[in-house]
């Protein structure tokens, strides 16, 4: 430590990187980013779409069709996914 105090602007710069680091440590997690992300596309966006297409047809019809069928294509991906990993973990 008494190196570092010699040592001109090194105190500060790991100072620095220590704040950094608890910045970074303080990031939501791509997990959770993912859960929140899911959460408002289910519990706003498609709510919205579903009201507006009703209220609206011309206007917002196409695009909820649009983001259910992606949804649907996205889960069907997920599901195949789930099927590979589990067979594989079973090789195991």
């Amino acid at each position: 430590m008494a190196a570092i105090v010699n040592l001109q602007g090194v105190a500060e710069t790991i100072a620095i990187l220590d704040a950094v680091q608890q910045d970074f440590e303080n990031l939501a997690s791509a997990s959770k980013l993912k859960k929140e992300a899911i959460a408002e596309i289910n519990d706003k966006l498609i709510g919205y779409m579903n009201t507006m297409a009703k209220v609206n047809s011309a206007t917002y019809e196409a695009t909820a069709k649009t983001i259910a069928e992606l949804i649907d294509k996205n889960n069907e991906l997920v599901k195949c996914c789930r099927k590979t990993n589990e067979a594989d973990s079973k090789l195991v």
